[in-house]
């Protein structure tokens, strides 16, 4: 994440987290950071929400929701999409 931003946006930086958890709090356990070394497992849901953030300037934050699978993680809105249609 940190290494996409850079190439993106040079002056750009990723000053904290670049997601976690969610379940029935808003900001769980595991948290998208180096040090984190929680597993993802099955059925985790994860808000990926990398921020950056260019120095006087400006800053954006976007976030998408995943759902890792046995398969991989998938967005939560291509398999809503993906059932409903």
């Amino acid at each position: 994440m940190k290494q996409r931003i850079s190439e993106a946006l040079p002056n750009g930086e990723l000053r904290h987290h670049g997601g976690h958890a969610l379940g029935l709090t808003s900001f769980e356990d595991p948290h998208l950071i180096p040090t984190d070394t929680m597993p993802f497992e099955p059925w985790m849901v994860l808000a990926v929400e990398p921020g950056v953030y260019v120095e006087g300037r400006y800053g954006a934050r976007v976030e998408n929701v995943f759902v890792v699978t046995p398969e991989g993680g998938v967005e939560l809105r291509v398999a809503l999409a993906e059932e409903s249609g």
